[in-house]
């Protein structure tokens, strides 16, 4: 007989069906497990090698390695029974109920095979009813395939999560990361609003009245939500006023100015009749009572606030008494009203809270024009220009204005053409003139397009245009200004108040002249800028910065008195010359546009990056463009005007 190996297959298989069949015969187990008063007769040699815990339990000499036997806490006894059933056989009956259960039981045994399995059964499971509940399971075993999928479908379905139970389990930082997350897709911003006050109000005996007047309100044909608030006097009870706090804003009552009427941004609104909220002074026992309610302004704050309608802000905002409490919350109501209602300062700046979501159609880019294109920089994805595809009809283009979600150009002979989003095509605002001007600047004031144009005479022309009138509209004078030997660096404004800066040829200065379109009276500045071949401008409030190629950044504010403006020099932001063509303020980020980059080293160029601003940017960023680009606004512009699609 040659000599070999013999081997019996099948030994691992008959062992296996052995261990199996003792643990219900249970004549040769020699340890026991008590679960909830329930004893499991086990093995220790099955228990120590497929369970780290009982592998540290029965080696560390412990009493229950003398005595044989062992009971735990926190687990019960049927999620006990399913582990044992996978320590035994490999198999375990897991369903969407019970897999979490056994995931922590798993975890606790250190039996990793099954963990293993209970995240893969999660992630098959994976659905709008339960993304909440398995995200905090996954920050709780560290799974970050699971974490970052359950993320995601929470962001993506967010207008049906969040009228769930499981969307008030979310705590404040977590509340915070979905309403800041630009990836969030929601048909309207009031939907993310009205869910935060939802949030805030939470209590456990409010969820099944909320969920059911949600499903009333979807039966009804997906209308405009209203605010969903605590059962009547579960906070009007703590909401009293005494004469000494201040009044709740009251939107029967609240001051709606010309301009707002104007710019339709009520006409959307019917306002909710209301008893006269009032605040309550005692604010501490309010929070006791809502303890949300402290972080509240901060949630309203990271959301896209800005862009919520007039329902939001009047039956919503208007009517929290949690909201109507809190100042900080109230000034983000006033602050939407002042947005609202200014539509001409829109182009001068990106806020945070104004910019659009990515999931939607709609993107906010920063625009330029040269003499017969149009570009755009979609700056959340790069710094290169792209030319928009919207067949201007304008042929040397002087001016360029953003207004209203609708795009103004003009063009040598005055003419003026909008472009609307709604109707996707060009229209004529304004017949071309006979002869041919020169246009310097451009700008939406109020409701109207105010220029300055080139005379035959040796002067400047102020005219404004009305950009709502029914049929052709026309350029009507309002001021003029005289030359004097000088030329224009800059022009600018403040509300209704032009402001032009004056270069001088020999002259070491730059002269201000502000112009008052009401009053139709020009006033100059006492003080003067150093002189500069380049300087650009750009908003941030009530404020006019100018910038200088040298990197001087000065600050125009408004006066209550004559000369109406002041200057003040607030830092200087490199030492060298810089071809400075425009600058805009977009998320808190300087933007500056040069026509020409000098070689600096790279430690030089990121310091000049981390320069701020208190208050006004906290970073630069430089953007090249080409000489004969002008006019450097914020837009917002459909995916098809980009050829981009969602």
């Amino acid at each position: 007989i040659d000599r070999g190996t013999c081997t019996e297959p099948s030994v691992a298989l008959l062992l296996h069906k052995a261990l199996v069949q003792d643990r219900e015969d249970q004549q040769f187990s020699d340890f026991s497990v008590t679960v909830d008063e329930v004893e499991f007769k086990c093995h220790r040699l099955v228990l120590s090698t497929r369970s780290g815990f009982f592998r540290s339990l029965l080696t560390s000499g412990m009493k229950e390695t003398t005595e044989g036997k062992a009971t735990l806490q926190s687990i019960s006894s049927d999620v006990f029974a399913i582990v044992l059933k996978w320590i035994y056989e490999g198999e375990a009956n897991l369903s969407e109920e019970n897999v979490i259960d056994v995931l922590f039981a798993a975890d606790q045994l250190d039996v990793q095979s099954l963990v293993s399995q209970c995240q893969y059964l999660l992630m098959q499971n994976l659905s709008l009813e339960n993304c909440i509940r398995f995200y905090h399971t996954s920050k709780v075993f560290n799974h970050k395939e699971l974490e970052e999928k359950s993320w995601k479908i929470l962001l993506e379905n967010f207008d049906c999560v969040c009228i769930s139970d499981e969307f008030y389990t979310l705590n404040t930082d977590e509340i915070l990361s979905v309403v800041s997350d630009p990836r969030l897709n929601t048909r309207s911003e009031d939907v993310v609003i009205e869910s935060i006050l939802r949030w805030v109000h939470f209590d456990a005996g409010q969820v099944s009245d909320n969920q059911e007047i949600e499903k009333n309100k979807k039966a009804e044909g997906d209308k405009h939500h209203a605010p969903i608030h605590p059962k009547s006097g579960e906070i009007g009870a703590f909401v009293q006023g005494n004469g000494s706090a201040e009044p709740a804003i009251d939107p029967a009552n609240h001051d709606r100015s010309d301009t707002a009427a104007k710019c339709g941004f009520f006409g959307d609104c019917k306002l909710a009749e209301t008893e006269g909220l009032t605040t309550s002074t005692d604010y501490v026992d309010l929070k006791n009572h809502q303890p949300r309610l402290e972080r509240l302004a901060d949630v309203l704050e990271a959301s896209r606030y800005l862009l919520v309608s007039g329902n939001c802000v009047w039956q919503t905002l208007a009517c929290d008494p949690l909201v109507q409490a809190d100042r900080r919350c109230r000034a983000i109501q006033e602050e939407i009203i002042r947005y609202k209602t200014r539509l001409d300062s829109h182009q001068s700046a990106l806020l945070s809270a104004a910019e659009n979501r990515w999931p939607g159609y709609l993107r906010d880019v920063l625009i330029s024009h040269t003499n017969d294109k149009l570009y755009y920089i979609n700056f959340r994805l790069s710094h290169k220009w792209q030319e928009i595809n919207l067949d201007c009809p304008v042929k040397g283009m002087q001016c360029l204005v953003y207004f209203d979600s609708n795009i103004y150009v003009t063009g040598v002979k005055k003419q003026v053409h909008v472009y609307t989003p709604i109707n996707m095509k060009w229209l004529t605002l304004t017949s071309a003139e006979h002869e041919s001007v020169q246009t310097l600047a451009m700008l939406p004031v109020g409701n109207e397009l105010v220029a300055v144009h080139t005379s035959g005479n040796g002067s400047y022309i102020v005219e404004r245009l009305s950009i709502q009138s029914v049929g052709p509209a026309k350029w009507l004078q309002v001021g003029e200004f005289l030359m004097r030997g000088m030329e224009v660096a800059s022009i600018t404004n403040i509300g209704p108040k032009l402001i032009v800066f004056w270069r001088q040829p020999g002259q070491n200065c730059v002269s201000i002249e502000c112009f008052d379109l009401i009053q139709r009276k020009s006033f100059f500045l006492p003080d003067q800028l150093t002189v500069s071949s380049s300087l650009a401008t750009f908003k941030h409030g009530d404020d006019v910065f100018a910038l200088q190629e040298n990197g001087s950044l000065w600050r125009i504010s408004l006066l209550q008195s004559q000369p109406y403006l002041s200057l003040k020099h607030e830092l200087c932001l490199w030492n060298f010359h810089r071809a400075v063509a425009g600058a805009i303020l977009a998320r808190g980020i300087l933007m500056v546009f040069e026509t020409s980059t000098e070689s600096r080293e790279n430690a030089e160029a990121q310091a000049e990056a981390r320069i701020s601003l208190e208050n006004v940017f906290t970073e630069i960023e430089f953007i090249k463009s080409s000489p004969a680009q002008k006019s450097y606004l914020h837009s917002v512009l459909y995916l098809n005007h980009l050829n981009q699609y969602p």
